[in-house]
C-alpha cells in the first residue's frame, strides 16, 4: 500500500449549519449565516449558518446467531491505547453526512445508472478507489485482522457483552505537515472570540475580541491566570453574525491611545433602520482599560439583514489608513444588488483617513438634541463634552435629551485622494474595493503591503483575494471564477481571486495572515487561512509561474480568525475549546498508512459478506436521518476498557479511539440483493472527530476510500433514479458540529430504543455492560423521540423530533448558524425563537412569512426549506436530493394545528 504524504492526505480529504455549515441563505462560518444555504463565518456555516426511519425494522437488525457467527473470527490486534480510532461517516445519525428529514420508508427511489465498477462515470470526478477494484469474480481480499483461535460469542441477551479484549477496528491518527494547533493559555477561557492580536508599542499584552461586546487584555505568558476587561460595548446579537466584530489600534497607539471598533447595533443610532453597523473611535484610559465614555461614532451603515456584516478592521502598514470590510447586506444571493452598486458602502472594503480633514455629512442617523448636561444621566453620553449633539445610547428613546432630530452624521474622517471615487461622482468616496460578498477577516502582509481577504461564498466556492489596488472583485456576477447564476457572464473589469475551493473542502472561509514569524521558517511567506465548517487550515503559496497552491497543514473546528503577537507567533480564535489556540511545531508524523480499502480497517471479519469483527457491536437510533430512502446499518467499536459518558440532553462523550460505522444499502435495478453503496466511519482522533467514506465496488467484495467526495446516479429496482452523494470529510463536518457533540446519534433521545436483534433497551444494556456511565436511571425514565412510523404518537412530539434530528445539530445555542434559533426537542416552543418570528434571511417568496406561522404552514419558512431540494434555500443544505415525505408531513400537520406559541 502506498504511503501518502501529509499534504496529499489532508488536502485530498479536504478536512472540514453563522458563520457556518447549515445556512439560511448565508454561508457557513463562525460569525456567519448557516441555516441552510451556504456556510461561513460571515455566513454560515455559521452564517453562520435529519433522520429517517428505516422501514420494517431493518435498521441494523442483527440476530444473536449472526453475532455469534461474528465471534468465530476475533480481533487479533493488540489493544490500542487511548489515542486510537474514530467514528463513522458523515451524517447526522452518527455517521452519515447530512441526512435530512425522517421518513418511514427504508427503500429509496432512484436516479440514473452509472458505472458501478469502481471507476467514475463520464464527466465525473477522479476515481475514488485507490487502485483498481477486483473483478466481479475475484476472491474477496484478505482482511487486515486474522481470526484468532478463541473468542467468546456475544451474549445473546446483551450484544455489548462480553467486552472485547482487543480492538481491531481502528484508524491511525492523521499525519501532519510539520505544524499543529494546540490550546493556548490554558487558564483562560473566552466566549465566542473572533479576533486576537497585539497593540503597537505593547509587546507583552494580547487582546481578544469577544463577539458579545467585550475586549479582554492579558499577559502574553502561557501561565497567565486572568484577563482584564479592556472594553465593554453594548451590541446587537440577534443574528450569529452580529456583535462586536472588529478592532484596530491606531499605528501611533502607544502615544495617542486611539483605537477603533466595528459593531452591530439597533435603536436610534441606526437612523430609523432596524439594525446597523457602527464604526467608532475610543480612547485609552489606562494601559489595559479603555475609556468607555470616549466613544466617537465615525460611521453608521444601515443593514437590511442580520448576516454578511464583514467587520474586519486593519491599518495599512505603508499608508497609515484605516481599511474597513462590509458584507453585501445579507440574505442569500445579494438580493439588493449591493455587491455591484458603488453608491452603497455594502459589499466593499472602505479606505478612510482617520487623521485627515473631515468631509461633508455621511449616513443619516437619529440624534437627540444636545440639551442634557455632560456627562448627563447616561442616556446621551456618547457624543463627548464638546460635541454639538449626542447619539442616543442603545435602548433609550431620547426622552431625557430633548426632541429627536434626523441629521446626517458629520463625517469624522478624511477621504484619501487615491480612492477610486474620491470625488464622489461615480461611487461612494470611501470605497477601495467592491464586489465582495462577506469579507470575513483580512490582514496586511507587513513585508509587501498587500491586503489579503477571505471572502465567504454563496453555495459553491470560497475565495481568497489578494488586493494590491482598488477594483471590482466580481460578486454577484461571479462566485469564485464561475458565473454565479450559470451561463455566460462578463469577466472584463473584474479582479479574479488568487485561490478558490469548493464545498468538498469547506463551507465558510476564515481569512488569515501571511506568516512572517521565526518559529516555523518553512511557512515563511505563506498565507495561512482556514474554513469555519471543515476546520481545515491551509498554507497558500505562490508558484514560480504566478499560480497558487494550497497545502492543508492543520485542523481547528469553527476557526474564526488568525492573529499574531509582537514576535510573530500565530494564534487562532475559534468557537471550540477555550477559544484561543496557537500554531506550533508538530511531532514527526505517524508512519502508519491510512487504509484505502475498507478491508484494511480491521472493522470487518469478512468484508465481502459485510460481517463485522467481534470487537464491533451493533446499535441503532430512534429516529434515523433521512438518506433519500437508503437503508442503514450502524455499529460501534470502542477502545478496550473505555466507556461512554452519559449526558441527559446533549451528545454523549465517546472516548478517543471510538469508531462509529454506518453502511448504506439500496435496491438497485438488475440485482437480486441490495447493493451496498458506501460505508462511512466517523472516528474520534486525538485532535477531534473526522469522517471518512469508502465506496463499494460493483462486485461488492470491498470498498475504497473516497477522497474529496463524489456523485453518482443509480437506477433503482422500482424504475426511478437516485442521485447519490459520497461525502468528503469536509462535508461530514458541516453536520457533525461541535455544538451538537459531533457523534449525533449517541444521545439520550436517539439511543433510548430497543437494541438491534434483542429485546432489551439499548441504554439499559449499555449500562449493564459497563459501556455507558452516568445514566441517572433506567431508560424508561429518560426522554426518547417517538418512533416516526407510530401513527398514534403525539403530533407535537413527532414534529419536534423531526426538527431536532434534522436541524438542531446547527440550530441550537452556540451552533454554527446565523439563524439564531433553537430547534432542540427539549426547548419550549416559546423559547425556540421560531414561532411567529419573521425571517431575517429572506422570505423565500412567501406572503407574510414567519419561521413558523401558527396555523399557516404555507407561510412557514422552516417548512418551505424542508420541502426544497433544488436550490441554496433547502434544509438540510446538502447530501439529499429528495424531500422526506414523513418529516415534512409531520411538521406541516403540527404547524397547521398550532393555535399559538405557548
Amino acid at each position: 500500500m502506498k504511503r501518502r504524504t501529509a499534504a496529499r492526505w489532508l488536502g485530498g480529504l479536504g478536512l472540514a449549519c453563522a458563520l457556518f455549515g447549515c445556512d439560511d441563505g448565508g454561508d457557513g462560518a463562525p460569525v456567519g449565516d448557516a441555516t441552510v444555504g451556504d456556510a461561513a463565518v460571515g455566513d454560515a456555516v455559521v452564517d453562520p449558518d435529519g433522520g429517517r426511519a428505516d422501514a420494517g425494522g431493518r435498521d441494523a437488525a442483527l440476530t444473536a446467531d449472526a453475532l455469534a457467527a461474528d465471534a468465530l473470527t476475533a480481533d487479533a490486534a493488540p489493544a490500542p491505547d487511548a489515542s486510537a480510532p474514530p467514528d463513522a461517516g458523515p451524517g447526522p445519525d452518527d455517521a452519515a453526512i447530512t441526512d435530512a428529514t425522517p421518513s418511514v420508508d427504508a427503500r429509496p427511489p432512484a436516479d440514473a445508472a452509472a458505472p458501478l465498477d469502481g471507476t467514475p462515470p463520464p464527466d465525473a470526478d477522479p476515481p475514488l478507489d485507490v487502485g483498481p477494484p477486483p473483478p466481479a469474480d475475484a476472491a474477496p481480499p484478505v482482511d487486515a485482522a486474522p481470526p484468532p483461535d478463541a473468542a467468546p460469542p456475544p451474549d445473546p441477551d446483551n450484544p455489548y457483552l462480553p467486552r472485547p479484549a482487543a480492538q481491531t477496528c481502528r484508524l491511525p491518527e492523521q499525519p501532519n505537515a510539520g505544524v499543529a494547533i494546540e490550546p493556548a493559555f490554558p487558564n483562560l477561557r473566552f466566549d465566542r472570540p473572533i479576533q486576537v492580536g497585539a497593540a503597537p508599542g505593547d509587546a507583552d499584552t494580547l487582546f481578544v475580541v469577544e463577539q458579545g461586546g467585550r475586549v479582554r487584555a492579558f499577559d502574553d505568558d502561557p501561565d497567565v491566570a486572568a484577563a482584564d476587561l479592556f472594553l465593554q460595548v453594548g451590541v446587537l446579537r440577534d443574528g450569529s453574525e452580529e456583535g462586536l466584530l472588529g478592532l484596530a489600534f491606531h499605528p501611533d497607539y502607544a502615544d495617542n491611545g486611539r483605537f477603533f471598533v466595528y459593531y452591530s447595533s439597533t435603536g436610534p443610532v441606526c437612523g430609523g433602520a432596524a439594525r446597523c453597523s457602527v464604526l467608532s473611535e475610543f480612547a485609552r484610559a489606562a494601559p489595559r482599560r479603555a475609556d468607555d465614555a470616549s466613544e466617537r461614532v465615525l460611521m453608521v451603515v444601515p443593514q437590511p439583514y442580520s448576516n454578511h456584516n464583514g467587520g474586519a478592521l486593519a491599518f495599512g502598514p505603508a499608508d497609515g489608513l484605516l481599511y474597513v470590510s462590509l458584507g453585501d447586506g445579507g440574505s442569500g444571493g445579494d438580493p439588493d444588488g449591493n455587491g455591484q452598486n458603488t453608491a452603497t458602502l455594502l459589499g466593499a472594503i472602505l479606505r478612510l483617513d482617520v487623521d485627515g480633514e473631515p468631509g461633508p455629512g455621511g449616513e443619516p442617523v437619529e440624534l437627540c438634541a444636545d440639551t442634557c448636561a455632560w456627562p448627563g444621566d447616561g442616556a446621551c453620553d456618547d457624543g463627548g463634552a464638546d460635541s454639538t449633539f449626542d447619539v442616543c445610547a442603545l435602548g433609550t428613546d431620547c426622552a431625557d435629551c430633548g426632541p429627536r432630530v434626523m441629521d446626517p452624521l458629520p463625517r469624522a474622517y478624511g477621504i484619501p485622494p487615491g480612492n477610486p471615487f474620491a470625488d464622489g461622482v461615480d461611487g461612494r468616496p470611501e470605497l477601495w474595493a467592491w464586489g465582495l460578498r462577506n469579507p470575513w477577516r483580512m490582514a496586511f502582509d507587513r513585508v509587501t503591503g498587500d491586503l489579503w481577504v477571505g471572502d465567504v461564498g454563496q453555495s459553491s466556492f470560497e475565495e481568497i483575494d489578494r488586493i494590491t489596488a482598488p477594483g471590482n472583485f466580481g460578486w454577484n456576477i461571479r462566485e469564485g471564477f464561475e458565473c454565479y447564476r450559470g451561463g455566460d457572464c462578463r469577466a472584463a473589469g473584474l479582479v479574479p481571486p488568487v485561490h478558490v475551493y469548493g464545498r468538498r473542502e469547506g463551507v465558510s472561509v476564515t481569512g488569515g495572515l501571511v506568516y512572517r514569524g521565526a518559529a516555523l521558517p518553512e511557512l515563511a511567506g505563506a498565507y495561512l487561512f482556514g474554513d469555519y465548517g471543515s476546520g481545515t487550515v491551509w498554507a497558500l503559496r505562490e508558484g514560480p509561474a504566478g499560480d497558487y497552491a494550497a497545502e492543508a497543514v492543520a485542523r481547528l473546528g469553527q476557526v474564526t480568525s488568525f492573529g499574531e503577537d509582537a514576535r510573530g507567533n500565530v494564534y487562532l480564535t475559534a468557537f471550540t475549546g477555550r477559544g484561543l489556540h496557537r500554531l506550533v511545531r508538530a511531532p514527526a508524523p505517524d508512519a502508519e498508512p491510512f487504509p484505502e480499502r475498507l478491508s484494511d480497517t480491521g472493522c470487518f471479519a469478512d468484508t465481502a459478506a459485510h460481517r463485522v469483527a467481534p470487537s464491533v457491536r451493533p446499535f441503532t437510533v430512534r429516529r434515523p436521518f433521512w438518506s433519500d430512502g437508503a437503508r442503514k446499518e450502524r455499529y460501534v467499536a470502542l477502545p478496550v476498557g473505555a466507556s461512554v459518558a452519559f449526558t441527559a440532553d446533549g451528545g454523549w462523550d465517546l472516548p478517543v479511539g471510538a469508531v462509529l460505522i454506518k453502511s448504506f444499502f439500496v435496491d438497485e435495478a438488475g440485482r437480486d440483493t441490495e447493493r451496498r453503496l458506501e460505508t462511512r466511519l466517523f472516528a474520534r482522533h486525538a485532535d477531534g472527530w473526522r469522517g471518512y467514506t469508502w465506496r463499494w465496488n460493483d462486485a461488492q467484495t470491498d470498498a475504497f476510500l473516497v477522497e474529496g467526495g463524489r456523485d453518482e446516479v443509480i437506477e433503482l429496482a422500482d424504475g426511478t433514479t437516485l442521485s447519490w452523494r459520497y461525502p468528503s470529510s469536509a462535508e461530514c463536518a458541516r453536520c457533525h458540529t461541535d455544538a451538537a457533540g459531533e457523534a449525533l446519534g449517541w444521545r439520550t433521545r436517539q439511543m433510548n430504543v430497543a437494541a438491534p436483534g434483542v429485546a432489551g433497551n439499548q441504554i439499559d444494556l449499555l449500562v449493564a455492560a459497563g459501556v455507558l456511565e452516568g445514566a441517572p436511571g433506567p431508560a424508561a425514565e429518560l426522554p426518547a423521540h417517538p418512533d416516526p412510523a407510530d401513527a398514534d404518537a403525539d403530533l407535537t412530539a413527532q414534529a419536534r423530533a423531526a426538527l431536532d434530528v434534522n436541524c438542531a445539530y446547527c440550530h441550537r445555542p452556540d451552533g454554527p448558524t446565523n439563524a439564531a434559533f433553537d430547534l432542540r426537542a427539549a426547548a419550549p416552543l416559546a423559547a425556540t425563537g421560531v414561532c411567529d418570528v419573521p425571517p431575517v434571511q429572506g422570505d423565500l417568496g412567501l406572503d407574510d412569512a414567519r419561521l413558523v406561522a401558527p396555523g399557516a404552514p404555507d407561510r412557514s419558512v422552516i417548512l418551505e426549506r424542508m420541502q426544497r431540494r433544488d436550490d441554496a434555500a433547502m434544509m438540510p443544505p446538502l447530501a439529499t436530493t429528495r424531500v422526506d415525505p414523513v418529516a415534512t408531513g409531520q411538521v406541516r400537520a403540527w404547524i397547521e394545528a398550532l393555535g399559538g406559541c405557548e
